[in-house]
């Protein structure tokens, strides 16, 4: 995510905070907020992964596993 992107997502962000209605901050699956969207339910959803380097240790992981 670039430094403009960043800004756009704590902008929605703080705007979503400061509403008065009940809502869902949904990091990652978006499968989950449309679900709560479905129910009327105010969800946020923000685009969220792992940092890289984590997801090299726990693919190490997985593979000493498997």
């Amino acid at each position: 995510m670039n430094q403009k992107s960043t800004l756009e997502e704590n902008n929605k962000l703080l705007q979503f905070i400061n509403e008065d209605t009940i809502r869902i901050i949904n990091l990652g699956l978006d499968k989950f907020a449309k679900t709560y969207q479905e129910n009327g339910i105010n969800v946020l959803q923000v685009d969220w992964r792992p940092p890289a380097e984590i997801e090299d240790d726990l693919s190490n992981i997985l593979s000493m596993l498997g």
